[in-house]
Formats: C-alpha cells, sequence, structure tokens
C-alpha cells in the first residue's frame, strides 16, 4: 500500500477522555481561555504533565503547619513542553494562552499509590 494510500485511510485519534491507556493513566486538560485554570490539587505519586499545545503557568507549593501555602516552583512553560510534577506537593496549572492543551501522565496505580494493572475493578473505580 502506498503511503498516500495510508493516509487516506487513516482515522484520527483523540485523547480526551481520562483513562487508562495501556498502562498508563492519562489525564487531558484543555484550557480554552487565557487565565482558564486546572485548580490546585496533589498526588501521593510523582508525574509527568506534557503540554501539547499553548503555554501555561505551573505552580507549586507545600503546605506548612500553620496551613499556609509556601511556593515552592513557579514556572511558565511554552509547548512543547515536559514537567516533572513531584508526589504530595500541591500544583496548578493556569493558561498564560488560549487553546492550550496538556496532559497528566502516570502508571496506572491503586488508591494507595502502588502501581497496577489494569482490570476492570480498577477501571470503573477510577473512572467513573
Amino acid at each position: 500500500m502506498e503511503l498516500e494510500e495510508l493516509i487516506a485511510k487513516a482515522e484520527p485519534t483523540s485523547v480526551s477522555q481520562h483513562g487508562p491507556y495501556g498502562n498508563n493513566f492519562l489525564r487531558p486538560m484543555r484550557f480554552p481561555d487565557v487565565g482558564s485554570i486546572v485548580v490546585g490539587h496533589k498526588h501521593n505519586y510523582d508525574h509527568i504533565t506534557i503540554l501539547i499545545q499553548g503555554a501555561i503557568l505551573g505552580r507549586a507549593w507545600n503546605v506548612n503547619e500553620d496551613g499556609k501555602q509556601v511556593m515552592v516552583a513557579e514556572k511558565a512553560f511554552k509547548a512543547p513542553a515536559f514537567m516533572n510534577v513531584r508526589a504530595h506537593r500541591w500544583h496548578e496549572f493556569i493558561a498564560l494562552e488560549a487553546n492550550s492543551y496538556a496532559v497528566c501522565v502516570f502508571a496506572l496505580r491503586t488508591r494507595d499509590g502502588e502501581v497496577a494493572t489494569v482490570d476492570d475493578e480498577w477501571e470503573i473505580s477510577c473512572t467513573e
């Protein structure tokens, strides 16, 4: 089959939903407007965020014993970019350009943070 025929038969793919893909979990994040935000949250595992399109501001902080935020990182990223997000660290992303698009990628994990494989119980409990 010629290259042109293969291209003509190719179907577009889209990672538009949370979910397991292979032994990884993908969490797409769309930022339609400048200032769109993925609100601060944390995980009990390291992961990467891949900025595919646009530009975002990544912020990370710890919370001290008084409950106050202590900023540990704040950096602007322009696509394409890879961002390492540390375990147990609060983090958020803010769009610096409209239509920015990023995806968090991490190994499948149980709720306790242990690496897991795909099974129906895990898939149902983590994608609802």
